[in-house]
């Protein structure tokens, strides 16, 4: 087996099992509670990244033709980085102990380490637009390139079969997120709070 095919393999596992962890049932009931209890910010939320996928994917394409596939990727993997950082920063700005309001905001007595942070850019709701947009953006640069690899590193008789292999870990990585969903939820109970 070529080391793209392989590599390619392994990445779209790890990656769609944790898009299915982190983006699907959970993020919208963590959506919902820090947007005030609003379905039409799920629903935007929702939205953004898909939107900006489509937006990024046909520049993602052209580029892929022009440069190098490689340079492709690493420009996408700047765009994930960025995606990585708001979430985290999105979602450390929410904590137990805080009260987040209607309007989305952050109201804790005590911001401990984050203050600087939070003093800028007190909307957790903004960050996770901006992480969906980056999300989205970094799926549609990648994909054009990271699959035109795909494709041209697999052997002509071997498609069929390397093709099936990669759509059975894709539907095995999507089917943990609700799987991992459903433990947590046994485990913690059906406890919905920040």
């Amino acid at each position: 087996m070529n080391r793209n095919v392989g590599l390619v393999l392994a990445f779209v596992g790890f990656n769609v099992a944790a898009d299915s962890v982190m983006l699907r049932q959970l993020f919208s009931a963590f959506v919902y509670m820090v947007g005030g209890e609003s379905n039409a910010l799920v629903g935007l939320v929702a939205s953004t990244s898909g939107l900006a996928q489509i937006l990024f994917a046909f520049p993602g394409g052209l580029l892929g033709d022009s440069l190098r596939r490689d340079t492709v990727l690493r420009i996408a993997g700047c765009l994930g980085v960025i995606s990585m950082a708001v979430s985290g920063a999105a979602f450390a700005m929410v904590g137990p102990d805080d009260d987040v309001g209607s309007d989305g905001l952050r109201h804790a007595a005590d911001k401990g380490d984050w203050a600087i942070f939070t003093d800028c850019v007190q909307n957790t709701c903004v960050l996770i637009f901006i992480m969906q947009l980056t999300n989205g953006a970094w799926a549609g640069m990648s994909n054009p390139a990271l699959e035109s690899t795909f494709a041209d590193s697999v052997a002509t008789g071997e498609r069929t079969f390397i093709y099936t292999i990669k759509y059975a870990i894709t539907m095995v990585a999507a089917a943990s997120g609700p799987l991992i969903s459903c433990i947590m939820l046994l485990a913690l109970q059906n406890e919905w709070s920040l």
